[in-house]
């Protein structure tokens, strides 16, 4: 559990230091967009766990190749 909200607390602290350094503009909402995805995958894995229909890791993994 302490883990878990290490996780949620250090993307948090990760997009303030990020939008602290980045200038305003398209970068800027682009960066925050895809820290606020990563946020919610975050928070939403663990209650994959809860259900045995839902598996939000495979749903999420995806591959380059």
């Amino acid at each position: 559990m302490a883990g878990y909200i290490l996780s949620i607390i250090g993307i948090v602290f990760l997009e303030v230091m990020l939008d602290q350094i980045l200038p305003e503009g398209g970068t800027n909402a682009v960066i925050r967009s895809v820290f606020a995805l990563l946020l919610l995958y975050v928070i939403l894995c663990p209650l994959a766990g809860l259900t045995d229909n839902i598996n939000l890791r495979q749903f999420f993994e995806f591959s380059l190749s």
